[in-house]
C-alpha cells in the first residue's frame, strides 16, 4: 500500500535535527536568519532547517537549498555537511519518487559516513538505501540492508529506529507471502515502540499489521487495526496519516461488501489529497477507488480517472504500481468492449510484472489478453494466453502452499528441538535425583517411582502433542492436494470449453471465407486431437489418485467387469461434473454420457430409485 512509502520516509526524516512541522511556522524567520548568515557551518545548519521546512511544501526551493548546502560544504571542506546534504538529497529524490537518483545520493552519504566513522550517519544512510530498494522491489537487497541497519542501531542504542526497521522487515516478509514471520516482526516492533514517547510509531505498526491481515484476507482483524491506527493519528492531529488510514479502511470495507462506507472513506482521503496537493496520497486513493469501482462494476468511473492517473505516474520508477493500474484499466476497457486497448495495456503490464517478478499481476494480464483475443475472433492466441495464465496461476498456488507448508515445518522443527532439549534436561535431572536418593529406603523408592511415572506421563503427553501436530500437517497437505485436484478439474473443464468454442468459431469462419480454409481445417483437426488426447486424463488421474486412493480398485471389487472408460466416467461423476462438461472432456455427445451412466449404474446392480452420485460418493 502507498502509505508504506509515507511511513518509510518518516524513518528517514527522523534522523534530521528537528521535525518538519515545527519549521513550517518558522519558515519566514529562518529565511531572515539565512539572509544574514555568513558562509560558515552555522549557515549550513540553517540551510538544513530550511530543507526540512520546505521538503513537502516547495520542491523547487528544497532542491535549491540542497544544492547550495552541497556547494558550501564543498567550499568549506566540511565532510559532515557533505554527508548531511547528500542524505537530504536522497530524501528529496525519494519523496518525489526518483528512486535511482535517491539510491545514488544515499550511497554517497553512506561512503562519507564510513570515512567519518559515524555510526548514526551510517545507519540513517543505509536505511535510506534499504527503503529505496524496498520500493523498487529488490527484496533480498533491502532485507540485507535493513539487517545491517539493525546491527548499527543496536550499537548506538537507537530503540526507536530499531522498532521502525522491524516494520520494514515485516513488509518484506509480507511481500514474500511469509505472513507469520511478518506478524512476528511487527510484534517485536510494537514491543519496542510501546516504550517510546512517539505514539504515531505505534500507529504505523498497527497500520502495517492491518496490511498483513488484508493479505491473509482476515478482513475483520484488518479493519480493527486500521481503526486503531486511525484513532492514534487522530489523537496526534496527524491529518496526512489519517488520510492514508482512511484509504486502508475504505479498501477493507469494500472487500467486506460495505460499499457505501468504503466509497465514503476513500473519497474523504481523495478530497484531503486534492486540498493539500499531496500527489502520492491522491494516486493511492485513486488506485483503491478503482479497485472498489471494479468490484462494484462501475467501469466508467475507472476510465474517468485514467488521464489524472497518467499525469501522476509520469516519471515515476514504480513498475509494480504502474502494472497494477494498467490491469485495472484493462478490466474496464474489456467491460466496455475495447479489446485492442486491452492488448496494448497488458503488453506493458507483462513487461512491468516480469521486471518486478510479480506473478499475480502477470497471471491476471494473460487472462485479460485471452479474453481480448477471444473477443477479437483470434482463437489460437486466446488459447495460448489462457495457457500462460493457467501455468502462472498454478505456479503461484504451489508457491503459496509451499510457503505455508514451509512455515509449518519451520515452526514444527523449532518446537521439536525445544522438546528434545527439555527432555534431555529432564533425564539429567532424574539421573541426578536417583543418585542422590539411592539407599534412602522405601520412601525414596516411592518418590523415584512417582517421578518416573510423572516423567513417562509427561513424555506421553509430549508424544501425543507431536502426533497431533504431524496429523495437522498431513491434513494440511491433504487439503492442498484436494485444492490442486479441484484446480486441475476446473482447468480441464475451462480448457475443453474454450476448445469447443474455438472449433465452432473456426467452422463459422471456414463457411464464410475461401481464404486459408486448408489451414483452418488443420487447426480444427489439431484442436480435435488435443480434445481427445489422453494426456489430460493422465494428469487428472494423477491428482485424483492422491486424494481418492484406490478408487478404481474399489470399483472393480463391486463390479469386476468394469472397463477403464467406465472408471474414468465414474471419477468425473465423483467430482460432480455435469453431463455437458463430461461430454466436452470426452469429446462425445451429452446423450452418450447419459446412456453410459445408465449402463454403469446397472453394472453395480443398483435399483432405479438409488442415487448414483451418492453411491459414488460413498466409494
Amino acid at each position: 500500500m502507498k502509505a508504506l512509502r509515507f511511513c518509510s520516509f518518516c524513518c528517514l526524516i527522523f534522523y534530521s535535527f528537528i521535525a518538519t512541522a515545527q519549521y513550517n511556522s518558522r519558515a519566514d524567520s529562518l529565511l531572515a536568519v539565512y539572509e544574514q548568515a555568513e558562509e560558515d557551518t552555522n549557515k549550513i545548519r540553517v540551510i538544513n532547517h530550511l530543507i526540512n521546512a520546505f521538503m513537502y511544501a516547495d520542491p523547487i526551493k528544497t532542491k535549491e537549498f540542497i544544492d547550495e548546502g552541497l556547494w558550501l560544504s564543498q567550499r568549506l571542506k566540511y565532510e559532515k555537511g557533505l554527508n548531511l546534504f547528500h542524505y537530504q538529497n536522497g530524501n528529496y529524490y525519494y519523496t518525489y519518487e526518483h528512486l535511482d537518483s535517491a539510491e545514488m545520493a544515499y550511497q554517497k552519504a553512506y561512503d562519507i559516513a564510513v570515512k567519518l566513522k559515524n555510526l548514526n550517519s551510517q545507519a540513517r544512510a543505509k536505511s535510506g538505501l534499504a527503503v529505496s530498494n524496498l520500493e523498487k522491489g529488490n527484496l533480498n537487497k533491502a532485507e540485507q540492508l535493513f539487517t545491517e541497519c539493525l546491527e548499527l542501531m543496536v550499537q548506538t542504542g537507537d530503540s526507536l529506529s530499531i522498532g521502525v526497521t522491524y516494520n520494514h522487515l515485516a513488509n518484506i516478509s509480507e511481500k514474500r507471502g511469509h505472513y507469520k514471520i511478518a506478524i512476528e516482526y511487527l510484534t517485536r516492533s510494537l514491543n519496542v515502540l510501546f516504550t517510546q514517547s512517539e505514539r504515531f510509531r505505534v500507529a504505523d505498526a498497527y497500520f502495517a499489521l492491518a496490511d498483513v491481515e488484508m493479505a491473509l484476507e482476515h478482513f475483520k482483524e484488518a479493519k480493527d487495526h486500521y481503526q486503531l491506527a486511525y484513532t492514534i493519528y487522530q489523537e496526534e492531529n496527524d491529518e496526512p496519516y489519517m488520510a492514508y488510514a482512511s484509504v486502508g479502511l475504505g479498501g477493507v470495507h469494500s472487500e467486506m461488501k460495505m460499499y457505501d462506507a468504503a466509497e465514503n472513506k476513500l473519497r474523504q482521503a481523495l478530497d484531503y489529497a486534492l486540498q493539500t496537493q499531496n500527489e502520492s496520497l491522491e494516486l493511492t486513493a485513486l488506485k483503491e477507488l478503482n479497485d472498489h469501482f471494479i468490484r462494484t462494476r462501475q467501469f466508467s468511473e475507472v476510465l474517468a480517472s485514467q488521464e489524472r492517473i497518467e499525469e501522476l505516474t509520469t516519471g515515476r520508477d514504480e513498475k509494480l504500481f504502474k502494472a497494477s493500474i494498467q490491469n485495472q484499466l484493462s478490466e474496464a476497457y474489456m467491460a466496455k468492449g475495447n479489446p485492442n486497448l486491452v492488448l496494448e495495456l497488458t503488453d506493458s503490464t507483462i513487461h512491468y510484472s516480469q521486471a518486478s517478478e510479480n506473478t499475480k499481476l502477470l497471471s491476471d494480464a494473460y487472462l485479460l489478453r485471452s479474453k481480448a483475443f477471444k473477443q477479437l475472433g483470434k482463437p489460437v492466441q486466446a488459447l495460448q494466453s489462457f495457457e500462460m495464465h493457467k501455468n502462472i496461476s498454478d505456479s503461484l498456488l504451489n508457491q503459496r502452499k509451499s510457503q505455508q507448508i514451509e512455515e509449518l515445518r519451520i515452526q514444527f522443527d523449532t518446537e521439536t528441538k525445544e522438546r528434545e532439549i527439555e527432555t534431555l534436561n529432564l533425564e539429567v535431572e532424574k539421573s541426578n535425583l536417583r543418585k542422590t536418593l539411592f539407599g534412602v529406603g522405601m520412601i525414596s523408592a516411592l518418590v523415584i517411582a512417582g517421578l518416573i511415572y510423572f516423567s513417562l506421563r509427561q513424555r506421553n503427553k509430549r508424544n501425543m502433542a507431536e502426533y497431533e501436530k504431524e496429523k495437522a500437517l498431513i491434513a494440511h497437505e491433504l487439503a492442498y492436494k484436494k485444492k490442486e485436484l479441484v484446480s486441475q478439474t476446473l482447468h480441464l473443464v475451462n480448457k475443453n470449453t474454450l476448445i469447443q468454442e474455438l472449433k465452432e468459431n473456426l467452422k463459422e469462419i471456414k463457411k464464410t471465407t475461401e481464404v486459408g480454409t486448408k489451414e483452418i481445417g488443420k487447426i480444427i483437426k489439431d484442436l480435435q486431437q488435443e480434445n481427445a488426447s489422453d494426456a489430460n486424463w493422465e494428469v487428472f488421474k494423477s491428482h485424483f489418485a492422491q486424494v481418492h486412493n484406490d478408487f478404481d480398485i474399489k470399483l472393480k471389487q463391486k463390479a469386476p467387469d468394469i472397463t477403464d472408460n467406465e472408471i474414468r466416467l465414474a471419477a468425473f461423476l465423483k467430482m460432480k461434473l455435469s453431463t455437458k462438461e463430461i461430454a466436452g472432456m470426452l469429446n462425445v455427445q451429452p446423450d452418450s454420457i447419459t446412456k453410459s451412466k445408465y449402463r454403469l449404474k446397472k453394472k453395480f446392480n443398483l435399483e432405479a430409485d438409488v442415487d448414483f452420485n451418492a453411491f459414488l460418493e460413498s466409494v
